[in-house]
């Protein structure tokens, strides 16, 4: 119902991502796009260092990935899995 995904809402952007995720100066997201540019740079220096050479930043492709948490940009199973460990162990999952 109605309610029940506001509150949904309220504990996703309360409790469950950084602070400052939805604020108009985004510092919680801006952070988080940070953190994922570090990992694409150590974990995936190939792909870190084509995408410097086509100037694609960071929050070209990750702000709408974390903004809706991976909602609208992976099939509906795979969100759901997202999702489930989201819950579970926090946001820290995003990074995986």
């Amino acid at each position: 119902d109605d309610e029940a995904s506001f509150w949904l809402l309220v504990a996703v952007a309360e409790s469950l991502l950084p602070l400052d995720y939805y604020t108009p100066s985004m510092v919680g997201l801006r952070t988080d796009q940070r953190i994922l540019e570090a990992l694409v740079g150590t974990q995936l220096p190939r792909l870190g260092a084509h995408l410097r050479r086509l100037c694609i930043s960071t929050p070209l492709y990750s702000t709408k990935w974390l903004l809706c948490v991976f909602t609208s940009c992976v099939p509906t199973h795979t969100m759901l899995r997202v999702w489930d460990v989201f819950f579970y162990e926090g946001n820290s999952v995003l990074f995986r």
